[in-house]
């Protein structure tokens, strides 16, 4: 049974003013083989748009590690924060909000390959492997809160590429993605202001 692949009637749909879009450009992370679990995870900071050194792996400076295909979240197994994650089952602009009680912590899941929020796995969560290319499934939108707590975003993969091999045998990823702000369920906590996944390609 997949987890977390939640209805579009499940949401809102108010879209917070001033919302805009986000993109981060060719975030390159680990994996063996097209996405196996070796090597270390590139840490992500959706409040600021930018890779997190590895030495602020145990704070909340991060909301995202990526590492292969597997996406974690700041929160429960994965880290200290507050950061929560659901594949809604929708196309990314027609999400636009999400009910807190949707989402949940790594450690908090039921995917077919472990408990993250984010499932891993072909078919299983965001994407698809074909002919030896990973792609985000079309339908799927990722929708993450962030570390500290706060307003979720919504996030699609746009491109991920494999690199040719490196002199020093690595093949790096690269992933393009982008990301907005969504309107927190009225009567959340989020909207009442307050702060309240290794395998893969």
């Amino acid at each position: 049974m997949l987890s977390r692949l939640l209805p579009l009637a499940a949401l809102l749909v108010a879209l917070p003013l001033g919302a805009q879009t986000q993109r981060a450009e060719n975030v390159a992370v680990g994996g063996s083989g097209m996405g196996g679990p070796a090597g270390p995870f590139t840490f992500y900071s959706l409040a600021e748009n930018r890779v997190v050194p590895n030495a602020d792996s145990a704070s909340t400076a991060w909301d995202l590690a990526l590492r292969g295909t597997t996406i974690l979240v700041n929160g429960g197994t994965s880290g200290p924060g507050e950061g929560r994650a659901a594949i809604v089952e929708a196309p990314y602009d027609d999400v636009t909000s999400v009910a807190e009680a949707d989402l949940r912590a790594d450690g908090e899941g039921d995917c077919p390959r472990g408990a993250n929020a984010i499932c891993t796995g072909s078919g299983n969560g965001w994407y698809l492997y074909e002919s030896a290319t990973v792609s985000q499934i079309e339908g799927r939108t990722i929708v993450v809160r962030p570390a500290t707590g706060g307003t979720p975003v919504k996030m699609r993969v746009l491109s991920y590429v494999l690199s040719d091999p490196q002199p020093d045998g690595s093949r790096p990823r690269f992933y393009t993605f982008e990301y907005e702000a969504l309107a927190p369920e009225a009567g959340s906590e989020t909207d009442a202001g307050t702060s309240s996944s290794h395998d893969g390609h």
